[in-house]
């Protein structure tokens, strides 16, 4: 998504609305061959479910998504989207690397309750987890990479949230409130 969006805002930016059609159009044809599935009525925070949905199928990893969110919700949807999509695909990276490929598995909930927007994801994992002074840091050794929880957890703070992680059994879970006003 962050590579998608940054050509777009460079044709864009350099005025090149012709070449942004012809991304687009190419973009629009590669996508076309797999609908993205209706999770909820939120088209934003559904096109970040059914992006990593199609991710999760593309590597064989069993995605289910029990998410009942409006069409108009109070929460800023580009927080709800960067907390989904670094969670998510922190957990698709997770499953990527089992050895047992048969156990693994990503299960996504959100819905409003009690005037607070909350996530559930749980994912299997091979059991490794870099856990320094209570923070989360990469396993990977790649440079800018792991920043993941660290983001969510500013957008968390920044909207007076709430954050749990919890790791036991091989299941990593990530539960997440945002305050609706």
């Amino acid at each position: 998504m962050r590579h998608f969006i940054g050509v777009m805002r460079r044709l864009a930016g350099e005025g090149q609305y012709e070449e942004l059609k012809k991304f687009l159009g190419k973009y629009t044809e590669k996508t076309e061959t797999d609908q993205i599935p209706l999770y909820c009525e939120n088209v934003v925070i559904n096109s970040v479910l059914g992006y990593y949905s199609m991710k999760a199928k593309d590597i064989g990893v069993p995605f289910g998504c029990a998410c009942s969110i409006p069409k108009q919700i109070s929460v800023n949807e580009i927080d709800v989207c960067i907390v989904l999509g670094n969670a998510l695909e922190n957990a698709i990276e997770a499953c990527a690397v089992m050895d047992c490929t048969d156990k693994r598995f990503i299960s996504t909930e959100a819905r409003i309750t009690d005037n607070n927007l909350l996530i559930k994801i749980d994912n299997s994992y091979n059991g490794n987890i870099n856990v320094r002074n209570g923070n989360y840091f990469s396993t990977k050794n790649e440079k800018n990479r792991g920043l993941g929880i660290r983001n969510i957890n500013k957008v968390i703070e920044a909207n007076k949230g709430y954050l749990k992680i919890d790791h036991e059994d091989k299941v990593f879970t990530l539960m997440a409130a945002f305050p609706c006003m």
